[in-house]
């Protein structure tokens, strides 16, 4: 999706999206544009062996399609409308540099908003040091979602492990590329020092604009949990039009039985 989480946004594969199509522009403040494009593109990878494999998961270690489609499908559908919302409200997002070879800075700030939802992060300090090894960067919470890589604990873990973990999957969702940067190099010093950078780069006002979203003041705070609260809802109203669908097919498959 835009370039990002995947390549291709065919139409989806699985029954339960064609439906979205067809609904109200905005249901209980979920855009249906962007529900229905995480849906195509999450129906399609979240139950694709080569989806994990291009992140270097082996045969063994990549979930069920019952597992994946039962578990899985809500973390992909929740974060990739996180990231959709990040960059329509910061749209040249997408077109900077790369923090790192197959890590774009948009992904980068909406892991971080994503992470931090409810709480402080403590990036800006660490981003006024200009130095990852300073001590302000060592008590950023807010960059351990950099820090301390995508795959941790093994590739399983990622699936079947604890709540951190569950963290680090919804990321692989959201840029598999991601994945495959950070395991060229793991460290998380790097990784802040070059979001750094780029930051430096950047114009005050489109600072401002990235603080908008990572920040610790209460506004800013409050950016993140409407973002989120707007992805969990998309999700909602996702499992609820599946499931009417599901019902409607029973209800046809008995009139069809009847000969109604």
């Amino acid at each position: 999706m835009k370039n990002v989480v995947s390549k291709s946004l065919i139409a989806a594969c699985v029954t339960g999206v064609a439906i979205l199509s067809t609904a109200k522009a905005s249901v209980a403040q979920v855009n249906m544009s962007f529900l229905t494009e995480v849906a195509e593109s999450c129906q399609k990878d979240v139950l694709s062996s080569e989806y994990y494999q291009q992140m270097g998961y082996k045969t063994g270690e990549i979930p069920s399609k019952e597992y994946a489609d039962g578990y899985l499908l809500g973390d992909c559908i929740e974060s990739r409308y996180f990231y959709l919302q990040v960059i329509s409200q910061f749209p040249w997002l997408v077109s900077t540099k790369e923090m790192l070879p197959g890590y774009p800075v948009a992904v980068a700030v909406s892991l971080l908003a994503e992470a931090n939802t409810f709480s402080k992060t403590f990036i800006l300090d660490c981003l006024v040091s200009k130095n990852s090894e300073s001590q302000e960067c060592t008590d950023a919470d807010g960059f351990k979602a950099l820090s301390s890589g995508l795959i941790d604990g093994g590739y399983v873990d990622m699936f079947y492990g604890n709540d951190y973990q569950t963290q680090n999957k919804r990321y692989s969702y959201m840029c598999p590329s991601c994945v495959v940067a950070y395991n060229k190099n793991p460290s998380g010093r790097k990784m802040i020092g070059a979001f750094i950078e780029w930051f430096t780069t950047l114009e005050p006002s489109q600072r401002k604009e990235v603080m908008s979203i990572l920040g610790d003041e209460q506004a800013q705070i409050n950016n993140r949990v409407s973002i989120q609260n707007e992805a969990d809802k998309a999700w909602n109203e996702y499992t609820a039009i599946r499931q009417r669908m599901t019902e409607e097919e029973k209800e046809r498959r008995r009139r069809e039985l009847l000969g109604e």
